[in-house]
């Protein structure tokens, strides 16, 4: 991975909720019915949880209208990068980042995916003075014009995406989306890197580069730790889970039955759910 050239802090996404911890003796329930340390939001980045939240609702109303979707969607983000110092920061951040990672003379288009890579693809590339490209779910493409995109031969495009796991919707959707208009997803600009396999999926995929400004690792929470953001218990909770969350996960609820128990009887129907989805496929192997 290309790391960050300038200074992006670790307390943004804690400050904005964009990463939540778990007590250290209390993980968290995913849908799965696994269960882990953390959550990441990185939407939450752009103005906190309830102006993140206002925007998915404005993309879920308006996008379904390209041709006036664009041009009001990136003035709620610049009124929000007005108000909220974070965002600001943040964008900045990635604009420098991108400055001292790829040749941006070579960059004829930056892209976002459906939904929250809209969050900070358009920005972007308004600070790069680069054209915005919006992806859709059903592989359209759509310009700041609110145009559909039928034909960019030979283009080479920078995504900018808020969060980079495995890199499925890059290759099931972003790569395929453009390769259908005869462009080519050459780069990857991402807010936050879970690490769990993305960046080597990239560059299976096809692309030349990969820059992301986090990275969930054993650095990112030594740093939270140096800075008071979590607890000693936590960061020991979190650094098993990096190491192997199966086993860390298994031997915390063999050490701790009462917490599967207090699940089962929880007041809210999704713990009672998620519970009951680890009990009857033993997903933990407990059994053994």
């Amino acid at each position: 991975m290309v790391q960050p050239a300038i200074s992006a802090d670790v307390s943004w996404l804690f400050a904005t909720h964009a990463l939540e911890i778990s007590p250290a003796d209390s993980p968290f329930w995913y849908t799965s019915g696994l269960i882990g340390p953390y959550y990441i939001n990185t939407h939450y980045l752009c103005g906190g949880s309830a102006r993140a939240l206002e925007l998915l609702d404005v993309i879920d109303a308006k996008s379904r209208e390209p041709s006036s979707f664009a041009a009001s969607f990136v003035a709620e983000l610049r009124n929000t990068r007005q108000q909220h110092d974070i965002y600001r920061k943040l964008l900045a951040a990635l604009c420098r980042l991108a400055e001292s990672s790829f040749a941006l003379s070579e960059i004829d288009y930056i892209s976002g995916g459906q939904r929250r890579d809209w969050f900070f693809a358009p920005l972007v590339a308004e600070e790069l003075r680069k054209p915005c490209l919006y992806l859709y779910n059903d592989l359209s493409i759509v310009a700041e014009s609110g145009e559909a995109v039928r034909c960019l031969d030979g283009a080479k495009v920078l995504n900018v995406a808020d969060l980079l796991t495995v890199g499925s919707s890059y290759t099931t959707k972003w790569v395929p989306a453009l390769e259908r208009v005869g462009a080519r997803l050459h780069w990857s600009l991402n807010v936050v890197d879970r690490r769990q396999g993305g960046e080597e999926a990239l560059r299976m995929a096809g692309l030349a580069g990969c820059a992301s400004l986090f990275a969930i690792d054993a650095a990112f929470f030594g740093c939270a730790l140096e800075q008071k953001l979590i607890t000693p218990a936590q960061h020991a909770l979190v650094i098993s889970y990096l190491e192997d969350p199966f086993t860390s996960m298994r031997e915390f609820l063999r050490r701790r039955p009462d917490f599967l128990e207090r699940a089962k009887n929880s007041p809210e129907a999704k713990t009672r759910a998620r519970a009951e989805l680890q009990i009857s496929q033993d997903l933990y192997q407990l059994g053994d």
